[in-house]
């Protein structure tokens, strides 16, 4: 069954779609070269019911989005099946020719099929790289070609092409177009920058790729990852795919044709990221967790297991946003609203912190822009900080000591809520501040 871009799904799925390109690419994230590009995604459903996904991409420690997506109803496969597409569409919406970045230059032996028929190749050349690379061939590979079967030749022919990635340039543009052979559009892009080092090893093995694709295996700039095994296998033409699944199916294997991915089973334990990002409570309660109810602060219990051990919250923040929640910790004035309060200053504690919860609204005004996660957790967090300032001044104004050390104790350290969460995304308003004794509250200059 295919879904027609009017099918009310489809149109839904691609309208949230498109508002999600918008705002990822507003992030502005950069790819880094050499580095392949990790998509992890995951659907849930009630089957049937809701479907919503979840995606995860990185590259090493550097996330380009973590992101999730409501796609009307459906079944748990429909889901899996939609969060890998949406999930490519949007790298591809982000970046186009990815190969051109990521692409590792170095030819492997195993990259090297039919290595006898490769060297035939460049031996009676027939195409003008074939001819360059016959120049550059040493007469020890050449007179391996009187012992095809040899084991030693493919590694041999490998280590070679490897010398001549790293060379000097094999063919400029002039000769790339009297070549006659279909370049890819990553080809075509690093082609026309005129590149030097890296960027020329990588032009020369994508040249390799587009002249000889029998021969050389097609490097995937992206390594898709999905728990489910229903998709990776009938992707991979292993499993026949019926109806409904079907579309989703055939759209996915086109694709791979001109956005090249790998796509790879992985257990749901290597998948919580993803996982959690599909979970609708995520998008609820997102970030902190935490909620003021009757002057009493409540962590939700249904934080999922990629949360609680924090590897969603270390994995959405760069290192230019912990530089900026480090820069713009408000710890100090927390304290110092508590330590004005313990000596009975009143009207001081009392502007302090009402202070307090205009710096609260400053960092969220001045928070650089990154991933949808991220912000609703700082949004949450700082928002728990400004409602709570209401109940410090009563606090206050009481002189309810026990109350106000309730709060801020609350606010700054983790093991009066046994959540690992808590200790995670309090940082804003706290380093590891622990309520100790009457003569052990100050600042001892030690981060967590």
């Amino acid at each position: 069954m295919d879904t027609p871009e009017n099918d009310p799904k489809t149109a839904l799925i691609n309208e949230a779609l498109q508002s999600l390109i918008e705002r990822v690419r507003a992030y502005g994230v950069r790819l880094k070269e050499n580095a392949p590009i990790k998509l992890y995604v995951d659907g849930m459903s009630e089957n049937p019911g809701p479907m919503a996904v979840g995606l995860f991409a990185r590259q090493n420690e550097q996330t380009l989005f973590a992101e999730n997506l409501l796609c009307g109803l459906g079944t748990c496969n429909e889901a899996e099946y939609i969060a890998l597409k949406v999930g490519l569409q949007l790298l591809q919406s982000l970046y186009p020719e990815p190969a051109s970045v990521v692409v590792t230059p170095e030819v492997s032996a195993t990259d090297v099929k039919n290595p006898a028929s490769l060297l035939a190749r460049f031996l009676r050349p027939t195409d003008i790289l074939s001819e360059v690379i016959n120049t550059r061939l040493s007469p020890k590979m050449k007179q391996a070609a009187l012992d095809p079967g040899a084991d030693a030749l493919q590694a041999g022919l490998a280590e070679e092409l490897n010398e001549i990635v790293h060379g000097k340039v094999l063919l400029d543009a002039e000769g790339c177009s009297k070549a006659g052979v279909i370049l890819r559009p990553a080809t075509l892009s690093l082609l026309q920058q005129n590149p030097k080092d890296m960027a020329l090893a990588r032009l020369h093995r994508l040249l390799l790729e587009d002249f000889y694709p029998e021969n050389i295996q097609t490097s995937a700039p992206i390594q898709c990852h999905s728990d489910s095994q229903l998709v990776t296998k009938q992707v991979a033409g292993l499993w026949r795919a019926h109806p409904p699944m079907h579309s989703y199916c055939a759209f996915l294997r086109r694709m791979r044709k001109t956005y090249p991915y790998d796509l790879r089973k992985i257990d749901r334990e290597d998948n919580t990221i993803a996982d959690s990002l599909a979970q609708r409570y995520i998008t609820k309660n997102s970030g902190r967790n935490l909620t003021i109810d009757d002057g009493r602060f409540n962590v939700k219990q249904s934080t999922p297991l990629a949360i609680k051990r924090g590897d969603l919250f270390n994995a959405v923040v760069s290192a230019e946003t912990k530089e900026f929640l480090k820069n713009h910790n408000l710890r100090h004035m927390l304290l110092e609203v508590f330590d004005l309060a313990r000596e009975n200053r009143v009207e001081e504690a009392v502007q302090a912190a009402l202070d307090l919860e205009g710096a609260a609204q400053k960092v969220l005004e001045s928070a650089p822009k990154f991933n949808e996660m991220l912000s609703k957790w700082l949004t949450n967090t700082l928002e728990v900080v400004k409602k709570s300032i209401s109940l410090m001044v009563d606090a206050i104004k009481r002189g309810d000591e026990p109350d106000m050390a309730y709060l801020v104790d609350e606010l700054s350290q983790a093991e009066s809520t046994g959540s690992a969460v808590f200790d995670l995304q309090a940082e804003m308003a706290a380093d590891g501040y622990t309520q100790r004794n009457d003569s052990d509250l100050a600042d001892d200059g030690e981060d967590d």
